[in-house]
């Protein structure tokens, strides 16, 4: 015990001796009639520490004791440059900041009617490559804060913190606070290492996000995405914005360009501000954007330094943001400052930070310099010598800057095709003494001073467990209320059985999920349980303990699905069931073994019918039973996996047993007698009870697809290319003349072309034969998607919405195409106050060939991308008007089938 007293004495000590080493510094910045600058920044040169002052425009630091130099700005005021020394007791400094006057002196508008934005901005984007690779690694010390202020929230339930539940009321009208001291290596072109030193929060776990808090950091603001929308500084940016030049100012002898950012269409891809850009090297000192996306308003303000000569990166972030939507207002701050301990730029742009002309020395002349890289500098040299660029010398010098500069391990790891993701860049450790910081500590290192609210924060953090304690202790399973009981049975739950199992069940609403006039209504429930095989996230050096980590560290995900479902039908009064085992082992190559079995009814059409949630809403009420089903008694094995980057297999081996099934019921609210359940057209020609073995095997190849490691887990993001698909189906005549006997062949191609940020094309063309059918049967005709109702469960995209199911089903040949067109600003969009609302605008065309028959429709939608859809179409048959009506497509109700 003594020993260890000691050590904890030795310990403290060696705490003290470091910080007493380190002075109080204070500072107040308000403006020339003593009001608080908010949020000014103050940047102390000698150590490169950028810090945010609070609302009150009050700061702290602690530095050794020393002559400093500091540059205290905030956007619309003269920046002030103050010596100041650090002595052995508190040093405090008051600041006082004057407007600042932009004037645009004799700068005009052009006879070409150009604002003089454009030359400007010509320039910004032409360098911005350098400046997005000139720094090749750096060190620093990040802190963060940031606080959230709710206002009175709606009674919706509860939600999680950490790993149990509270009331939403306890979060209302509350302020929740976060801070963090991190250490960040970077190495680029993106690479970030963070170990997080110290946090505390009182903010719930699901709005405390530390990788959220970084990912604004460790954004670059030259790349040509910015905080997830499109940058002004990027090639193509003068498609979507507007520029104007609001003023000049100089500081010292640089001259400072305020540079107007509008969208030329109200979009949330966009974003509305300014840009400060330094005349003559064409980089940023300021930039005050803003994003708006349903309900949610993001400023993002963050300040540049000379951190170097030459070198100027970001030291200071403040971003606010308000979220106003479905009764819930939030309101939200959050600062970083940025001390960078070491940079080190790029040996090959060392050189290049010439201020008139930093691409001289880009790319060097050496003996190993190709034809083409001395012609691509002969190039890029004449357009940075040009006094005046064009829009496509700007365009054309990027993309020429951005060869130089990129280093050969960027170039590599451009070519891959594995994109690299946030969590792929940033690896997350925690300090084993990370929560573990007392008051002394946090005085210390935090710039900005607590406020009352925000101690009380943290006050009110503790009377929060309390409350979540015992909330749970009167949730328990012994002690739960009759509501927790009825909500859990009403709507399902899943249980947990120990660490990696669960057990779930569907609930009572999800006890009748359908109604038909062959089964009438299905009672029953269906049962799921999992088991997770999930390797263990690893663990850092000395106990560190690892957040997010490269794809190489992360887990490797296998698990197992087991859910077997059992329903007694009212009308036929027989048992419906079916059992489905689900079992993936690779989620780099997608791999998952499937076994399945039962005894259900299906549709003629399969997959393709409609979706049996609206059939059995439109048979119940109207009766209108546009599915027709048969009795199939199967089971199946299916395989899948990717064989290569974007070659996905899939192997099937099915067997089943079908018969004809009848109407037991007739059972509606409105509407006359149901139809038949024999399909249109076959009422006269009955499927006899038979037996299918089926096999299929499908290739589906997309090349260059670009990809993203996330979890673990590999995720397709997109190809240039299109996707082709090859299927073979073979019905092989085990046992009974009867049972089913054919040859399919199949293959497709289709893609979806973004013609920029606004526009989108998409074409699809499917072709098939059966080259053999001795006995092909209605379940396995070519089934197309269509509609006989006027809500689909599928996208709009490939699917004919004027015609039936089985009248047009290919039992020869088939051949199909589709297009289709979507905008943002097709026609409605293009009146103003339409542009706050996010649906985008579509024209569709659809041809269908089978022999005999020639089909074709076109028509107009509007909605919500794939999510959800309305459209108006005219049909045409062999050339001939047919019919017009309209389709409501809702994709999302497939998670219901």
């Amino acid at each position: 015990m003594r020993k260890l007293l000691l050590l904890f004495s030795l310990v403290g000590l060696c705490f003290s001796s470091v910080f007493s080493q380190a002075q109080s510094l204070k500072g107040t910045i308000t403006d020339t009639e003593g009001r608080p600058v908010s949020y000014a920044t103050a940047y102390i040169r000698e150590i490169a520490l950028g810090i945010v002052a609070n609302e009150q425009g009050e700061f702290v630091s602690h530095l050794e004791q020393g002559r400093y130099v500091g540059e205290f700005s905030a956007l619309g005021y003269e920046k002030q440059v103050l010596p100041f020394t650090i002595s052995d007791s508190k040093t405090t400094l008051r600041i006082t900041l004057q407007q600042k006057a932009y004037s645009l002196g004799e700068v005009v508008v052009d006879g070409r009617g150009e604002d003089p934005a454009y030359a400007i901005m010509r320039k910004a984007i032409a360098h911005a490559p350098f400046y997005r690779f000139q720094v090749k690694a750096y060190q620093a010390d990040v802190y963060i804060k940031g606080t959230l202020k709710t206002g009175k929230l709606p009674s919706l339930g509860s939600v999680l913190i950490g790993e149990q539940k509270t009331k939403i009321k306890n979060l209302s009208n509350k302020l929740f606070l976060m801070e963090s001291q991190n250490e960040v290596k970077f190495k680029a072109p993106n690479t970030y290492d963070q170990k997080v030193v110290a946090l505390s929060s009182s903010i719930p776990a699901e709005f405390d996000d530390e990788k959220m808090a970084m990912n604004v950091v460790t954004s670059n603001v030259y790349a040509p995405e910015l905080f997830g929308v499109t940058s002004p500084l990027a090639p193509g940016a003068f498609t979507y914005y507007k520029f104007v030049l609001e003023g000049v100012t100089t500081e010292g002898n640089r001259v400072i360009n305020k540079i107007r950012v509008l969208p030329k269409k109200n979009n949330t891809q966009l974003v509305n501000g300014w840009l400060y850009i330094l005349d003559g090297t064409w980089n940023l000192q300021h930039i005050d954007f803003t994003v708006k996306q349903m309900g949610v308003s993001l400023r993002n303000h963050v300040s540049f330094h000379e951190v170097k000569p030459d070198v100027w990166l970001p030291t200071a972030y403040d971003m606010s943001m308000k979220i106003n939507m479905l009764g819930i207002k939030v309101e939200g701050k959050y600062y970083s400052s940025v001390q960078y301990r070491q940079v080190d730029v790029n040996e090959k742009q060392a050189q290049a930070a010439q201020p008139m002309l930093p691409v001289q020395s880009v790319l060097p002349a050496t003996k190993r310099t190709t034809k083409k890289q001395l012609k691509a500098r002969k190039k890029l040299e004449e357009l940075a010598a040009k006094e005046e660029l064009t829009t496509r010398d700007a365009y054309k010098m990027a993309q020429l800057m951005q060869d130089a500069a990129e280093t050969p391990e960027i170039k590599e790891k451009r070519k891959s095709l594995q994109l690299q993701s946030w969590d792929s860049t940033v690896r997350i450790t925690r300090d084993s003494l990370t929560l573990l910081r007392d008051t002394n500590y946090w005085k210390k290192i935090r710039t900005q001073p607590l406020q009352t609210d925000e101690i009380l924060s943290y006050r009110w953090k503790d009377s929060l467990k309390n409350e979540i304690r015992k909330e749970n202790q009167s949730d328990s399973l012994k002690g739960r209320t009759f509501g927790k009981w009825m909500s859990a049975l009403l709507m399902g739950e899943k249980i947990k059985l120990g660490k990696r199992a669960r057990l779930g069940y569907g609930g009572l609403l999800r006890a009748v999920p359908e109604y038909n006039f062959v089964d009438g209504f299905w009672i029953g429930q269906r049962l799921t349980f999992e088991m997770d095989f999930t390797r263990k996230k690893p663990k850092g050096a000395s106990g560190e303990v690892v957040i997010s980590s490269s794809s190489n560290d992360l887990p490797l995900d296998r698990s197992i699905t087991f859910s077997p479902e059992v329903y007694y039908t009212t009308a036929r009064k027989a048992l419906v069931w079916q059992v489905n085992t689900a079992f993936r082992y690779d989620p780099i190559r997608h791999g998952e073994l499937e076994l399945s079995g039962g005894d259900i009814t299906e549709d003629y059409a399969g997959k393709n019918g409609t979706n049996r949630l609206i059939n059995s809403f439109a048979s119940l009420l109207f009766a209108a039973n546009s599915t027709k089903l048969y009795r199939m008694r199967f089971a199946d094995v299916t395989h899948r996996i990717d064989v290569a980057n974007g070659l996905r297999l899939s192997a099937t081996m099915h067997y089943e047993r079908r018969s004809t099934l009848e109407n037991h019921t007739s059972y509606r609210i409105f509407g006359e007698a149901p139809h038949s359940n024999l399909p249109h057209g076959y009422a006269s020609v009955p499927m006899p009870d038979h037996t299918a073995w089926i096999a299929g095997i499908q290739l589906r190849y997309t090349p260059r697809y670009y990809y993203r490691i996330q979890e673990g887990r590999k995720i397709y993001a997109y190809s240039d290319y299109p996707t082709f698909s090859f299927h073979y189906r073979q019905g092989i005549p085990f046992g009974d003349t009867r049972n089913a006997s054919f040859t399919m062949l199949s293959a497709s191609v289709m893609q979806t072309v973004k013609l920029n940020l606004f526009n989108r094309f998409f074409y699809g063309v499917d072709a098939g034969i059966f080259p053999s059918a001795e006995r092909l049967y209605l379940p396995d005709f070519k089934h197309f998607i269509t509609r006989e109702l006027y809500v689909v469960d599928r996208p709009m995209q490939t699917a004919f919405n004027l015609i039936d199911h089985y009248r047009y089903a290919a039992n020869d040949k088939w051949l199909q195409g589709h297009l289709m067109f979507s905008s943002d600003y097709l026609l409605l969009k293009h009146i103003r106050f339409m542009q706050n609302y996010l649906f985008d605008e579509a024209l569709h065309v659809h041809s269908l060939w089978i022999p005999g028959r020639n089909y074709s429709e076109a028509g107009y939608s509007v909605g919500f991308s794939e999510a959800g859809r309305i459209g108006v179409f005219a049909g045409f048959n062999n050339g001939r008007y047919d019919a017009v009506g309209f389709t409501v497509s809702l994709p999302l109700l497939q998670w219901l089938k």
